[in-house]
């Protein structure tokens, strides 16, 4: 008679994640030199681009890379501080038609089109 082998235990599954970048890739997606990320890192909170330290080796979440670098762009408006702006203006009287016209000169079109999205239109005001 053989021995009976115990069926080995399924193992349970791992979250599919996806994989993390190292350093290198991090650099050269961002196309900056690999001792500039360190310095980065090295600086802590400052850098706002979380990593991971696996041992000696560093490594990033994908999605913490792009959203680091979309927080780089200079000039974007957020759309939640652009409705605010929006509603700013909207509520007040205060701006003068030169700040008015600097803020739509600093503004996307689209992200002002896409802050406006779903917001009654105000009708204009009777010429004085």
């Amino acid at each position: 008679m053989k021995p009976k082998l115990k069926q080995p235990r399924e193992a349970a599954q791992p979250e599919k994640r996806e994989a993390l970048w190292t350093e290198r890739e991090v650099a050269a997606f961002a196309q900056i030199s690999l001792s500039r990320l360190r310095k980065m890192r090295m600086r802590g909170a400052r850098s706002d681009l979380p990593f991971a330290r696996l041992g000696r080796s560093v490594r990033y979440r994908r999605e913490d890379v792009y959203r680091w670098v979309d927080a780089q762009i200079v000039g974007a408006v957020s759309a939640p501080a652009l409705r605010s702006l929006v509603s700013a203006v909207r509520s007040s009287s205060g701006f003068t038609v030169r700040e008015l016209l600097e803020i739509r000169e600093r503004l996307d079109s689209t992200a002002v089109m896409e802050a406006l999205a779903g917001e009654p239109e105000e009708p204009p005001a009777p010429p004085p």
